[in-house]
């Protein structure tokens, strides 16, 4: 982490004989504090001060930890675009030096920021990738629209590091080139087949409708996963099921590495009605994951 806090160069507009802290320390500790949770000024603050002896580790505060006032004053000299660069870098590096287990789960989604559009003016939409373990966004590039995703994902993955991680994309990402472009970062995949799939989605549709088969996985307990939570009159089930068992599926030459499908199940029940939703998946790599997207669930095996 010394390593990388050096790296913070940035120039000082400020007048020297009047700073006490100076940008790589207070940067530094705003990069640290963001990444432990802190939201505003005064959780910066509070956070520094707790942790003062650790952070001296890797900067130096030789006047003690800047109050917010100071902290605020002090991100307001710089400019946007760098802070922006920075915080993506320092989420690379947390990405890259957190071993894990369990690979990392990068959700990469898209968003439209409703709240900030004019009147006259489209609203932004955010494509980002996200990590909703650690709260932390690895990365994001911003889109005139949502049917823009499919170009601007393969320019966001480019610009992360994704060795050793579960990507996971929505029905629209899923795409050949998309699929290759994971597999050549060192990655795994976990991507939603809708419709839009046509002859991929009614193979695996066809093989996860057959209920005795689907209760044959739960007796074995091989490829089968059951949560349920309960919140006031609302009961929601899931039922996680996958298999490598795919040697008839003839649409995967197609995909690069795939090497099993999946079916979750959503039961929710309120007031005496009873909704069921059935989301499809294909997989890569050796680690057996059920689910996608931010309801991922791993399992740290192999096939």
């Amino acid at each position: 982490m010394k390593h990388f806090m050096e790296t913070i160069q940035i120039e000082d507009p400020r007048q020297q004989h009047k700073v006490k802290h100076t940008l790589q320390d207070v940067i530094g500790l705003v990069l640290i504090a963001t990444l432990a949770g802190a939201d505003t000024l005064v959780d910066i603050e509070f956070f520094g001060e707790c942790h003062a002896e650790t952070l001296r580790k890797y900067l130096s505060f030789p006047n003690g930890m800047p109050s917010h006032d100071t902290i605020g004053r002090v991100l307001q000299l710089v400019d946007p675009t760098y802070l922006y660069e920075l915080q993506t870098n320092w989420n690379q590096f947390f990405i890259q030096t957190n071993d894990s287990t369990i690979n990392k789960i990068i959700n990469i989604d898209g968003k439209t920021m409703r709240g900030n559009a004019a009147k006259d003016q489209k609203a932004n939409h955010i494509l980002s990738a996200w990590s909703k373990a650690d709260g932390v966004c690895f990365g994001q590039v911003t889109v005139n629209d949502k049917s823009n995703e499919i170009t601007a994902i393969p320019k966001l993955l480019n610009t992360l590091h994704l060795e050793k991680t579960i990507v996971t994309l929505d029905a629209m990402g899923t795409q050949i080139d998309i699929a290759s472009d994971i597999i050549q970062k060192k990655a795994d995949y976990v991507l939603a087949i809708k419709e839009n799939h046509k002859l991929i989605y009614q193979d695996i549709t066809d093989y996860f409708c057959h209920t005795p088969f689907l209760e044959e996985m739960k007796q074995l307990k091989k490829g089968y996963v059951f949560t349920i939570e309960k919140s006031y009159s609302q009961i929601e089930k899931r039922f996680y099921y996958q298999t490598d068992d795919i040697s008839w599926l003839e649409a995967k030459a197609k995909w690069k590495d795939v090497k099993s499908i999946g079916m979750v199940e959503k039961i929710m029940e309120k007031d005496d009605e009873i909704r069921v939703e059935r989301r499809y998946f294909i997989c890569e790599g050796c680690t057996r994951a059920l689910g996608y997207r931010g309801d991922a669930l791993v399992f740290g095996c192999t096939f």
